[in-house]
Protein backbone atom coordinates (compact mmCIF):
# COMPACT_ATOMS: atom_id res chain seq x y z
CA UNK A 1 0.00 0.00 0.00
CA UNK A 2 1.22 3.48 -0.78
CA UNK A 3 -0.04 7.05 -1.00
CA UNK A 4 -0.36 8.69 -4.40
CA UNK A 5 -0.92 12.23 -5.61
CA UNK A 6 -4.14 13.54 -7.13
CA UNK A 7 -2.53 13.61 -10.58
CA UNK A 8 -1.59 9.93 -10.32
CA UNK A 9 -5.10 9.07 -9.15
CA UNK A 10 -6.65 10.87 -12.13
CA UNK A 11 -4.53 8.81 -14.53
CA UNK A 12 -5.55 5.45 -13.04
CA UNK A 13 -8.30 3.54 -14.86
CA UNK A 14 -11.14 3.10 -12.40
CA UNK A 15 -13.29 0.01 -12.87
CA UNK A 16 -16.92 0.52 -11.98
CA UNK A 17 -19.48 -2.00 -10.80
CA UNK A 18 -20.48 -4.90 -12.97
CA UNK A 19 -18.55 -6.74 -15.63
CA UNK A 20 -16.74 -3.90 -17.36
CA UNK A 21 -13.36 -4.94 -18.74
CA UNK A 22 -10.10 -3.08 -18.33
CA UNK A 23 -10.40 -1.79 -21.90
CA UNK A 24 -13.97 -0.64 -21.25
CA UNK A 25 -12.88 1.40 -18.24
CA UNK A 26 -9.88 2.83 -20.14
CA UNK A 27 -12.21 4.09 -22.91
CA UNK A 28 -14.70 5.52 -20.41
CA UNK A 29 -11.94 7.37 -18.54
CA UNK A 30 -10.65 9.10 -21.69
CA UNK A 31 -10.90 12.88 -21.80
CA UNK A 32 -11.78 14.78 -25.02
CA UNK A 33 -8.76 14.79 -27.32
CA UNK A 34 -7.18 11.66 -25.79
CA UNK A 35 -5.97 8.93 -28.14
CA UNK A 36 -5.72 5.26 -27.17
CA UNK A 37 -3.83 2.61 -29.14
CA UNK A 38 -5.31 -0.85 -28.62
CA UNK A 39 -3.02 -3.62 -29.82
CA UNK A 40 -4.22 -6.98 -31.10
CA UNK A 41 -3.00 -8.79 -27.98
CA UNK A 42 -4.95 -6.48 -25.65
CA UNK A 43 -8.30 -8.06 -26.50
CA UNK A 44 -9.46 -11.65 -26.42
CA UNK A 45 -12.36 -11.47 -28.88
CA UNK A 46 -12.27 -11.57 -32.70
CA UNK A 47 -14.57 -8.71 -33.69
CA UNK A 48 -12.26 -5.86 -32.77
CA UNK A 49 -12.76 -2.78 -30.65
CA UNK A 50 -15.44 -0.98 -32.68
CA UNK A 51 -18.44 -2.92 -31.21
CA UNK A 52 -17.31 -1.92 -27.72
CA UNK A 53 -16.87 1.72 -28.78
CA UNK A 54 -20.36 1.76 -30.36
CA UNK A 55 -21.83 0.24 -27.17
CA UNK A 56 -20.22 2.95 -25.03
CA UNK A 57 -21.49 5.70 -27.37
CA UNK A 58 -25.03 4.31 -27.21
CA UNK A 59 -25.09 4.11 -23.42
CA UNK A 60 -23.15 7.32 -22.71
CA UNK A 61 -24.83 9.66 -25.19
CA UNK A 62 -22.65 12.71 -24.61
CA UNK A 63 -19.42 10.88 -25.50
CA UNK A 64 -18.27 10.62 -29.11
CA UNK A 65 -15.40 8.43 -30.27
CA UNK A 66 -13.77 7.46 -33.53
CA UNK A 67 -12.30 4.01 -33.98
CA UNK A 68 -9.86 3.30 -36.81
CA UNK A 69 -8.04 0.11 -37.67
CA UNK A 70 -4.25 0.27 -37.96
CA UNK A 71 -2.77 -1.28 -41.10
CA UNK A 72 -1.38 -4.83 -41.11
CA UNK A 73 -3.78 -5.90 -38.33
CA UNK A 74 -1.61 -4.38 -35.60
CA UNK A 75 -4.51 -2.89 -33.65
CA UNK A 76 -6.94 0.02 -33.41
CA UNK A 77 -6.79 3.74 -32.73
CA UNK A 78 -9.58 5.09 -30.49
CA UNK A 79 -9.98 8.87 -30.21
CA UNK A 80 -12.42 10.68 -27.95
CA UNK A 81 -14.00 13.57 -29.85
CA UNK A 82 -16.27 15.15 -27.25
Amino acid sequence: MRKITKEEAENLPIKGKGRASYLHSMILNMKPGDILVVEQGDISWKRGVSPLVRYIQRHHSKRRYTCKKIENGQGWLVTREK
